[in-house]
């Protein structure tokens, strides 16, 4: 596709370094998470850009998911990393990236696609675009007190990922994540100086939380799981006292999904737990 003299076109295997450096100059992200991204997420077939004389002055990545709706696992497209060069900007550049990322998605069969803004006002942006389903933000501050004594609270691993995944498939409306997700979650969660950690009960996982340290002395949950309320109270207390904070809060991101299939265009949410954003 072309614009002009600029042309939207799949990354190549060498553009790798300079999509890194394009990312660090949009988004400022630590270095760390960056190698993180571009070492175990990025794929030059999943990734959009606009290049004028060899230069890439646009992106857009997308990471392929599995989606569980109800009882039907439907495959999905997660849309990230959108930018634009500030000297290439007001131009279209992201309207063009997205409509050509949703004519690939469609054309791929994927079931849905979804993203989270980074900022409330491009809620309505992508509202224009067809995204048509609001997913709910929660953000809220629990603070249980627990007195369970019965289990065995550890760092979490990737041998713990089969409970991981067994609760997970537990949910509904919810994006599933593999062997390899986990472990890039694990190695973002050590970047922001959080953790996973696994509740023991006789030996037996019973219970699993994610979390790192915010401001003003709050330990932020991005995903609890776990077999009862008092192991999930006692994962919240543990993460809480681990990190020495006063609160703890659930932020788990919102986002917008579009929905192809007219069966699975209804549905009220989509759990969006554990995404790098």
């Amino acid at each position: 596709m072309h614009i002009g003299d600029k042309k939207i076109v799949m990354a190549e295997q060498g553009d790798k370094a300079e999509l890194a450096l394009f990312w660090k100059e949009i988004f400022d992200d630590e270095d760390a998470f960056i190698r993180l991204f571009f070492d175990h997420v990025y794929n030059p077939d999943n990734t959009l850009v606009i290049r004028e004389k060899d230069e890439i002055l646009a992106a857009l990545h997308l990471v392929p998911y599995q989606v569980k709706i109800e009882n039907r696992i439907c495959n999905a497209a997660y849309i990230c990393g959108v930018g634009t060069r500030k000297s290439a900007r007001d131009q279209g550049f992201m309207n063009m990236l997205m409509d050509a990322a949703l004519k690939i998605i469609k054309n791929r069969g994927y079931d849905l696609s979804f993203l989270i803004p980074a900022e409330d006002w491009l809620f309505d942006v992508y509202g224009k675009m067809g995204f048509t389903c609001k997913i709910g933000n929660e953000d809220r501050e629990i603070n249980p007190v627990s007195s369970n004594k019965n289990s065995q609270i550890i760092p979490c691993n990737l041998e713990h990922y089969p409970y991981f995944d067994k609760k997970q498939q537990e949910r509904q409306n919810t994006v599933l994540h593999d062997l390899k997700d986990f472990s890039v979650i694990l190695q973002d969660l050590k970047i922001e100086d959080g953790g996973a950690f696994l509740a023991l009960t006789g030996n037996v996982p019973a219970g699993m939380i994610f979390a790192k340290p915010a401001e003003n002395k709050t330990v932020l949950i991005t995903d609890i799981l776990s077999d009862n309320e008092q192991l999930r109270d006692a994962l919240i207390a543990y993460v809480r006292d681990r990190f020495e904070a006063r609160r703890s809060a659930f932020a788990f991101p919102r986002g917008l999904a579009c929905l192809f299939n007219e069966d699975i265009k209804n549905i009220p949410s989509l759990y969006l737990s554990l995404m790098l954003d």
